[in-house]
């Protein structure tokens, strides 16, 4: 329906099983308490929001066509959002009361970043200078606020979005270049002026590792907070318990991952018959996807291969952009179902809310970008004579998947 098939996403580098799904349901229990009053006949109801989901896939397992650009090589992406921190509080927005309080705040603080081949950046905020310096030492960057500073106001995050960008391809080192390893990207941030005339709401960095692969997924980028040894300039350190702004480390970088029918139903098999994940997984506080004990996925005892996530694609017109002409398939836009929970507002869990592309990377601690849980029942068949295999897959959504 959508051009994208349906995607089990395994942990560890979230490669991907695509599916040929012929049908899928979606079925919910509601648990709501009856109470009949005798007489009157009436009914009274007493709703907790306590909610049974399963969703049950009913697919074709065919080999890849190794062509396909979601099977080729790719490249991993993070970001850092200057509008907002983890936790939801303003982080630059111009306003009073937000995290970063002054520009000093913010001097001695850094950003650390990996590429592919390894290679780590540093990008370090100094109060004290006018220009950025990329040359003098072209691994250490600094990125100048000294203007910004001495005009004083609230910061912004646009404002610092824009100069970290500038210092970051200001380096001019034909080996270490920064933008030799990474591309960047700007854009509106989830906080900032609902209408904005100067770039206001452009906080957001977005940041692509140029070699495709595995390589490219690690923990940074890493905020650190100002420190005596970070400092660059002459000005006073910053605030040493500065938080981090919103920030994605790198994911989404993959080998080829073309696979046979049989390729698949085998990893599939793995993954249900056997397949430890000794850890936790999910959003509660953000856990993510992580191990009990931390050396189990070093000895090897906690899978890589689990599927913890379904990216169940359809076809929107919410999120479309309609052709000229009125052509609805020429507007449609793929997205990815979404289950979410908890205490968020209605305008956040429909499909105006749904505005990420369905080819996004399934990240265990957000929701939109696919649904977290496991498979708890597959079967498979096979005909002899086809190249094809068959399988109806039960997979539960879960908010929190605790594995021992």
């Amino acid at each position: 329906m959508s051009g994208i098939p349906v995607r089990l996403v395994e942990r560890g580098e979230g490669r991907l099983i695509s599916l040929d799904c012929l049908e899928h349901h979606i079925t919910t229990q509601r648990k709501v308490s009856v109470m009949r009053m005798p007489v009157a006949g009436q009914r009274y109801g007493l709703d907790t929001n306590m909610v049974n989901l399963v969703i049950k896939l009913v697919c074709i397992v065919r080999d890849d066509d190794c062509s396909a650009a979601d099977l080729v090589a790719q490249q991993a992406t993070s970001y850092i959002d200057f509008s907002t921190s983890s936790k939801g509080a303003n982080y630059a927005v111009g306003a009073g009361g937000q995290l970063l309080g002054a520009w000093s705040d913010i001097n001695g603080a850094r950003f650390e970043f990996r590429a592919t081949d390894g290679t780590i950046y540093t990008a370090t905020f100094d109060t004290s200078a006018t220009n950025h310096d990329g040359t003098t030492d072209p691994l250490n960057i600094v990125v100048g606020l000294k203007t910004l500073s001495d005009a004083g106001g609230n910061p912004k995050g646009a404002d610092l979005a824009t100069r970290l960008k500038g210092a970051l391809e200001h380096n001019t080192s034909a080996a270490n270049r920064f933008t030799e390893k990474f591309s960047i990207a700007v854009s509106d941030g989830q906080k900032g002026p609902v209408i904005s005339l100067t770039n206001e709401k452009q906080t957001k960095l977005t940041f692509t590792q140029l070699t495709a692969g595995l390589a490219g997924n690690n923990d940074t980028p890493v905020f650190v907070a100002p420190t005596s040894e970070n400092k660059v300039g002459s000005n006073n350190l910053g605030d040493t318990t500065l938080e981090s702004p919103l920030l994605r480390t790198f994911i989404g970088g993959i080998e080829n991952n073309c696979r046979s029918a049989g390729d698949k139903v085998q990893d599939l098999l793995a993954n249900v018959v056997n397949s430890n994940f000794a850890g936790l997984s999910g959003t509660f506080k953000d856990v993510g996807d992580t191990p009990i004990i931390p050396n189990f996925d070093a000895e090897g005892y906690s899978h890589k291969d689990y599927v913890l996530g379904l990216q169940l694609p359809y076809n929107s017109l919410t999120q479309a952009t309609l052709g000229a002409v009125g052509d609805l398939n020429q507007g449609y836009e793929p997205r990815n179902f979404m289950v979410m929970t908890g205490l968020v507002k209605s305008d956040q869990q429909g499909s105006a809310a749904n505005d990420l592309p369905a080819s996004t990377p399934f990240v265990p601690t957000d929701k939109y970008t696919g649904i977290h849980g496991c498979i708890t029942e597959c079967t498979i068949s096979y005909i002899a004579g086809d190249t094809t295999y068959a399988a109806d897959i039960t997979f539960q959504p879960l908010d929190i998947l605790v594995g021992i």
